[in-house]
């Protein structure tokens, strides 16, 4: 009805601005579905989400949907909202982590990973966690985890009881602990300074995630191939998609679209053990 659309476009514009909702009513028009398969963005400037299926197997139409996808929209945005000021607040005055000491650069590449930096943005980590259906019973690993942004939004957001990152280099581990501590999600919340393709704690996850953009294939088909053999893992969700032997075990869970730090609209991609 009109009452509504007029409804959902004044929580818009107080939420993302008249700007970005210019930007959503012109998205809606004929000749811009035409043009991009991606018309439905929700385009604001922390997060550009396409409509593809997701995980659950259905379309996601936000605020255009019925009351429940409208709450859960509505929830999403205050989420992502208290996530980024959590994380700018906590993080102030620590170090980002995109550089770091020769040393340190040399012994990731020598373990085969890469010492290039890069992460979800804030709305996406929340956007993620909500995707993947984090629960209390679940063990969740970030693989390369940096400065260890996205453990403290999983700790946020979800009921999750173990949210684990593994970094070698020391200098964003030292951040990532320093973070953890200001949140006072140490109970929840550990970073191990550990290689994950030898690490024996990673066996305890139920849900594991890299941000493997800038590792090798043999990398990442590796790593895949070891997370097969895990017996509580539920998902493994990557940004780099692992050759098709590799993922001889897995079957495919979904794709996201979600900003990263160096790219609008990164693919996110999620499998699922066979036997799960």
């Amino acid at each position: 009805s009109l009452l509504k659309f007029m409804s959902a476009c004044s929580i818009w514009r107080q939420v993302f601005g008249t700007e970005s909702l210019r930007r959503l009513v012109s998205l809606g028009s004929p000749h811009a579905q035409q043009q991009s398969p991606l018309f439905r963005w929700h385009p604001s400037r922390r997060l550009s989400l396409s409509t593809r299926y997701l995980s659950s197997g259905r379309k996601y139409d936000g605020l255009w949907g019925d009351a429940a996808e409208s709450r859960s929209w509505h929830s999403f945005v205050k989420q992502s909202r208290d996530a980024e000021r959590t994380i700018a607040s906590v993080y102030q005055g620590l170090d980002n982590g995109h550089w770091i000491p020769e040393e340190e650069a040399l012994v990731v590449r020598e373990s085969g990973g890469s010492e290039v930096y890069g992460e979800l943005s804030p709305a996406s980590a929340v956007w993620l966690m909500r995707e993947l259906g984090i629960g209390k019973h679940d063990t969740f690993f970030d693989l390369g985890c940096g400065t260890g942004k996205l453990l403290i939004i999983a700790a946020l957001v979800t009921e999750v009881t173990k949210a684990v990152g593994l970094e070698l280099s020391a200098s964003r581990v030292r951040v990532a602990r320093e973070a953890l501590q200001r949140t006072g999600l140490e109970s929840r919340c550990s970073v191990l300074s550990e290689d994950f393709l030898t690490s024996l704690r990673i066996e305890e996850a139920t849900v594991c995630f890299c941000a493997s953009t800038a590792l090798s294939d043999s990398v990442v088909d590796n790593l895949t191939r070891r997370l097969a053999s895990f017996p509580r893992l539920r998902l493994w969700v990557t940004l780099k998609a692992p050759s098709a032997t590799a993922l001889e075990h897995f079957e495919a869970a979904g794709t996201l679209e979600l900003d990263t730090s160096w790219s609008r609209g990164t693919a996110v991609r999620m499998y699922r053990p066979k036997q799960y």
